[in-house]
């Protein structure tokens, strides 16, 4: 039979256990909890875009024009996530009719980053849409973005997944002469297991 100092030491090292464990399952679901990224799309360069009825007839199917834009990407969490290169669309209505790359890079634990980049637009597509004379007629332009990009998500140095963040973005221009833009983004973090 084991002795009444082993019995006690065994019961000690079980609390013990039990309420690291504990901690650490409250720590997890508490401050560690995995949070969804706040992405923004600023389109840079949109001021001196000069989109006139005299501009639109003379483009052509293959007419293309690269806005400048700059992502910004803030992690919230307590675990850095490095991403490699990717590449996200911009539709209108349901036809594709731009291209974003996007290069890889590392958005440290808690802080944001900001990634200049462009939308490789294409005019000739976007104007030859049935609904773009209509939109364009009521001085608004709707688009949407979706990007995924794919990483790894590394926590306390020693915790690494495999990540995956969707975003999509609502972006809205005003045309043709008050050049305003709104976009509005929400991401969506997923682990890999």
């Amino acid at each position: 039979m084991c002795s009444r100092g082993l019995k006690i030491f065994l019961v000690v090292s079980l609390l013990f256990l039990a309420t690291v464990f504990t901690a650490i399952v409250v720590l997890f679901f508490t401050i560690l909890k995995p949070r969804d990224p706040v992405i923004t799309l600023h389109l840079v360069d949109f001021q001196h875009f000069q989109l006139s009825d005299s501009f639109l007839y003379k483009l052509t199917k293959n007419s293309n024009i690269s806005l400048q834009t700059v992502i910004s990407m803030k992690n919230p969490n307590y675990g850095s996530f490095k991403y490699g290169n990717s590449s996200g669309y911009v539709k209108f209505h349901d036809m594709i009719v731009g291209v974003i790359p996007i290069k890889g890079d590392l958005i440290p634990a808690r802080s944001q980053i900001n990634m200049n980049t462009s939308i490789n637009l294409m005019l000739g597509k976007l104007v030859n849409a049935y609904e773009f004379l209509s939109d364009f007629a009521n001085g608004t332009l709707n688009l949407r973005s979706r990007f995924i990009l794919r990483g790894k998500a590394c926590m306390l140095k020693i915790i690494k997944l495999k990540t995956r963040t969707y975003t999509a973005c609502k972006i809205s221009l005003k045309l043709p002469y008050n050049k305003e833009v709104n976009s509005i983004c929400k991401s969506k973090l997923q682990f890999d297991l």
